[in-house]
């Protein structure tokens, strides 16, 4: 979450932007939208922190997804997955 509204704050030029955190028995999604400037997610994949983003998703198990097109905002989503306590 951090690394996306930094990217916000830094590159969107947004008026709004929503957070949403949501739980369920199989996980946990955020998801980080705002009505910015957008980009073409092809031409800048390694810029703007997306590629961190998507690494710390996949080290915690999980996914990201970024939807973005220029003139449209921003989304970023994070679906990381709950695993069940240890037995020992």
């Amino acid at each position: 979450m951090q690394k996306a509204l930094a990217n916000v704050l830094k590159h969107s030029g947004a008026a709004q932007v929503e957070v949403r955190l949501s739980y369920s028995e199989t996980g946990v999604t955020l998801c980080v939208s705002d009505d910015g400037r957008g980009f073409d997610i092809e031409g800048v994949r390694n810029g703007f922190g997306l590629e961190s983003i998507t690494t710390r998703a996949q080290e915690l198990g999980g996914k990201a997804g970024i939807v973005s097109s220029p003139g449209e905002g921003t989304r970023v989503e994070v679906i990381v997955p709950i695993t069940g306590p240890s037995e020992g």
